[in-house]
Order: C-alpha cells, then sequence, then structure tokens
C-alpha cells in the first residue's frame, strides 16, 4: 500500500480510471455482449487504454491489431471490440514529418526541426 501522499493520490487516481472504463464499458455493451464475457471486454479496454499512453501512431495501431487478435482467438466479437478502440482511441492521421533539409517519413515520435 503506498504511503507517500503523492503515491496514495496517483493510486486514487489510477483506482478511479479503472472504475471508469469499467462502467463506460458496461454501459456500452450492456445489451449487446454476453454477460459472462463483459469483464473480458473491460480488460480489453484497460489494454488498449495502456497501449495508447505508451505508443502513437502506426505502433499504436499495429498493437491494438494484435491485441484484438489475441482476444478475437478467445472469442471476443470484432465489432464489438472495434467499438471499445474507436471508443478510447481517437481516429489515426498519419503525421508525415518533413523539413527543409529532409523529410524523413512517417515517426512516432514528435519531429525535431
Amino acid at each position: 500500500m503506498p504511503t507517500d501522499w503523492s503515491q496514495k493520490e496517483q493510486f486514487r487516481l489510477s483506482i478511479d480510471e479503472q472504475v471508469r472504463i469499467e462502467t463506460e464499458v458496461k454501459t456500452m455493451l450492456v445489451k449487446t455482449a454476453p454477460l459472462l464475457q463483459i469483464i473480458n471486454y473491460i480488460i480489453f479496454a484497460k489494454q488498449i487504454v495502456s497501449l495508447r499512453k505508451k505508443y502513437k501512431s502506426e505502433t499504436l495501431f499495429n498493437e491494438m491489431e494484435i491485441l484484438q487478435d489475441f482476444w478475437a482467438g478467445r472469442g471476443l466479437n470484432t465489432t464489438l471490440m472495434n467499438q471499445i478502440k474507436q471508443y478510447y482511441v481517437p481516429a489515426y492521421v498519419p503525421f508525415v514529418c518533413t523539413t527543409a533539409k529532409f523529410d524523413v517519413g512517417k515517426f512516432d515520435v514528435d519531429c525535431f526541426g
């Protein structure tokens, strides 16, 4: 259990985020997903949020596809997983970084001039 105040605050914020994700997914899927599989969709959503914090751009979308394939193999509906992905990740717009000196192409990181 955290002892420092900032650790306690981070822990509380983390729990709040998890509860928010669980509530949102339950609300989204209450009438469409089998009751026993909703927990798997919640886990999928939490993993999507985690990936969103780690990656950007094409890497994020590649990792989400890998994750979706994993859960589809466990019986989750692809349409429902796409609904969750669209909710938690904004539409993908490729970022092409160009400067007057050279074209560095597509990057997952910020463009440094």
